[in-house]
C-alpha cells in the first residue's frame, strides 16, 4: 500500500517538472527608438543588468527590444524567471530592463489525494442470534496545487552616455 502511494506522489511530482518546463521567451528587436529619461524608480541588478520594477530610468536611454515570457507561475518555473530574461537581454546588448506587464491567469488546478481503510472484529453465534464486536478506520489525506500562468513584456533598453533626451510637446522630458 505505500507503493502505490509514493507512485501517486512521484507521478504528481513529475507532472509538476513537467509543466515547470514549460516556459517560452521571446526577444524582438526594437528600432527607432527615441532618447528617453524616466523619473527613477527600484531597480535590483541581476548578473550585471538593471531591472527596473518599479518606474524607469533617471538617465538616458533607448529601448532596443521586447522581451516576451510565458511560462506557468509555480516556484520551480518562476525560480530563474529573472535570470533568464537578464541573460537574454545581456547577449543582446542591453544594459537594462523595464518591466511593461506582468499578468497572471487561473488555469485550473492539480488534486491528488490518498485513502486508507482497515476493520477487524470477531462474531459468534449463539442461540437464535448473533454478536459482534468490532472497529474500523479510515484515513487520507490530499492536496490541490492551482495552476497559474504567467505572461510578461519586459522592454530591453540601452543607457545612452552624453546623448540629449527627446522633449514632449510640453517642454518636459518624456517618459516611457
Amino acid at each position: 500500500m505505500i507503493h502505490k502511494h509514493l507512485l501517486l506522489i512521484g507521478a504528481s511530482l513529475g507532472m509538476v517538472a513537467t509543466f515547470a518546463g514549460c516556459a517560452s521567451t521571446q526577444y524582438s528587436q526594437y528600432s527607432g527608438s527615441p532618447v528617453i529619461v524616466g523619473q527613477g524608480g527600484a531597480n535590483r541588478n541581476i548578473n550585471g543588468i538593471d531591472f527596473w520594477i518599479y518606474g524607469t530610468p533617471n538617465r538616458p536611454y533607448q529601448i532596443i527590444g521586447y522581451i516576451q515570457d510565458s511560462r506557468l507561475g509555480g516556484p520551480l518555473a518562476m525560480a530563474g524567471r529573472e535570470r533568464g530574461i537578464a541573460a537574454q537581454a545581456r547577449a543582446r546588448g542591453a544594459d537594462g530592463i523595464i518591466i511593461q506587464s506582468d499578468n497572471k491567469e487561473f488555469m485550473g488546478a492539480i488534486s491528488n489525494g490518498f485513502a486508507n481503510g482497515w476493520s477487524s472484529g470477531s462474531g459468534f453465534a449463539f442461540g437464535n442470534g448473533w454478536n459482534y464486536n468490532g472497529s474500523f478506520g479510515v484515513n487520507g489525506f490530499s492536496t490541490t496545487t492551482p495552476i497559474i500562468q504567467r505572461n510578461a513584456t519586459f522592454l530591453a533598453i540601452k543607457y545612452v552616455n552624453g546623448a540629449r533626451p527627446v522633449l514632449g510637446p510640453n517642454g518636459r522630458k518624456t517618459n516611457v
